[in-house]
């Protein structure tokens, strides 16, 4: 596990709890029990543990995963549930087998997820080619205007991703010049500024 990990953290937790899951780690007695582990037992990385962890969902499931990669860092089940062309339950249905499988999580909104790490996210976004992913950037774009009519400033910065990603670059930039037009309008005392400022370089 130390080899395969190169000391990242996330992996040892990351291979516990797919051990466990597997049935390789079970209890006795009140104590773990490891005998049932072996070399072969150990994933080779985080994208071999996610892509085995896929492979026990259904199609429906890993493709509402796909599609969520693509929304960005959260993921609105009602946003998904258009993309993908499914009912809002049937979307909740295959985000509920998703968080069991250790994919993604809750937030403290209700109404949203996030993937549990980002190599999550990664390897789902890496399963569709290219023009696949132009596509469903175009369409998410769509979907987030038709959404946000009453407050489009709060998705400027999603639309701009999604443009980019879509290889529409000049509407990506019309909305960065738009969002920092809206920022300069916006008073922020010295102290703010200069914290968002360090934020943005890091």
């Amino acid at each position: 596990m130390l080899q395969n990990s190169a000391g990242n953290p996330l992996f040892i937790l990351e291979t516990l709890s797919f051990l466990l899951q597997n049935g390789k780690i079970f209890t006795k007695n009140g104590k773990w029990n490891l005998s049932g582990i072996k070399p072969e037992d150990i994933p080779r990385g985080l994208k071999a543990i996610i892509k085995e962890r896929l492979m026990w969902m259904s199609k429906e499931a890993v493709t509402v995963l796909k599609l969520a990669s693509i929304l960005g860092e959260k993921i609105n089940p009602r946003l998904l549930a258009g993309i993908s062309k499914l009912k809002h339950q049937q979307v909740l249905s295959a985000l509920s087998d998703a968080q069991r499988n250790l994919i993604i999580e809750e937030t403290p909104n209700p109404e949203e997820y996030t993937f549990a790490h980002r190599m999550s996210r990664a390897v789902l976004y890496s399963l569709m080619d290219d023009e696949e992913r132009r596509k469903n950037h175009q369409l998410a774009a769509k979907l987030e205007q038709e959404y946000s009519t009453e407050s489009p400033e709060r998705i400027v910065g999603k639309l701009a991703y999604h443009f980019h990603n879509a290889g529409e670059l000049e509407k990506a930039a019309e909305m960065i010049a738009e969002l920092k037009n809206q920022m300069d309008a916006v008073y922020i005392s010295k102290g703010t500024r200069k914290m968002l400022q360090k934020r943005i370089l890091t």
